[in-house]
């Protein structure tokens, strides 16, 4: 229902592709219950916004799967691949408080790797797990059932970034 990401990057539709992205393994997202792009992200939020994730601490660019089921649900509500990756920049978060208590977080670990713009002095401080609606790569695929699956992105922004080429005959 969406433009393909290689188009989103310049290719031709008629061009093949691949896009390589450093990547852990990826995560199920299933919600069999909602029918809406509301209630299909809610649910992505919450399965993104895990401690464990290397994203959560430091970011970086990762890929949201959204599978047929899903993604005819979100398209038929008008919602467009941005609003999905300003939805998830928005609400896959963690409460700082939670997510200092495992995972890779610690008041041990250098908070250069973390936005300079979050304030650590308020109690309230919710931790994005990418810096930028753009590091979140929305793509469709996949078959029957209400899965999706989300792929974090393995190493930070400044370290590791997708590249697509086009595949040569």
């Amino acid at each position: 229902p969406w433009e393909p990401l290689h188009v989103q990057r310049g290719f031709a539709p008629e061009d093949s592709t691949v896009t390589v992205l450093a990547a852990a393994a990826p995560y199920s997202m299933s919600d069999f219950f909602n029918n809406t792009a509301l209630g299909i992200m809610r649910t992505f939020a919450d399965c993104m916004s895990n401690v464990g994730s290397a994203n959560m601490y430091r970011g970086g660019e990762m890929l949201v799967v959204v599978g047929p089921e899903h993604a005819g649900d979100i398209a038929s509500d008008g919602w467009t691949k941005r609003d999905i990756q300003y939805y998830l920049y928005e609400y896959a978060r963690k409460p700082y408080a939670e997510a200092r208590l495992g995972g890779m977080y610690s008041d041990d670990v250098p908070r250069d790797l973390w936005p300079r713009w979050l304030d650590y002095n308020r109690g309230d401080l919710m931790v994005p797990i990418v810096r930028s609606p753009d590091e979140i790569l929305v793509i469709y695929g996949g078959g029957a059932g209400r899965h999706s699956a989300w792929v974090p992105g393995w190493g930070n922004v400044d370290r590791s970034r997708t590249v697509t080429w086009r595949i040569e005959s």
